[in-house]
C-alpha cells in the first residue's frame, strides 16, 4: 500500500475542492459535517476561519457550491 501524497502549501481537498488548512476544530461546526441553508439546502462544512459568530464558514452545498457565510448571518441548521 503506498502513501498519499502529503498536499502543498497547507492545502487539503474534500470533493476536490481546495480549502484552507486552517481550519478551526470548532464543536459546532467540525470539518465535514452537514449543515443545512434556507436557500442553499443542504452542505459540507470545508472550514472555518475566525471565532464566535463573526466567523466564516466555507460550505461546499450539493445544488449550488462553494458558498463563505458568517455564522451569525448564516442561519445554519446542524444536520450531522
Amino acid at each position: 500500500m503506498s502513501k498519499q501524497p502529503v498536499p502543498a502549501h497547507g492545502k487539503h481537498h474534500l470533493f476536490g475542492i481546495p480549502h484552507p488548512a486552517r481550519h478551526r476544530l470548532d464543536p459546532r461546526y467540525p470539518l465535514g459535517c452537514t449543515v443545512r441553508h434556507a436557500r442553499f439546502g443542504e452542505g459540507t462544512v470545508l472550514a472555518v476561519e475566525g471565532l464566535g459568530t463573526d466567523c466564516k464558514i466555507t460550505v461546499h452545498f450539493v445544488n449550488c457550491g462553494r458558498k463563505t457565510l458568517v455564522e451569525k448571518y448564516a442561519g445554519l441548521e446542524k444536520v450531522s
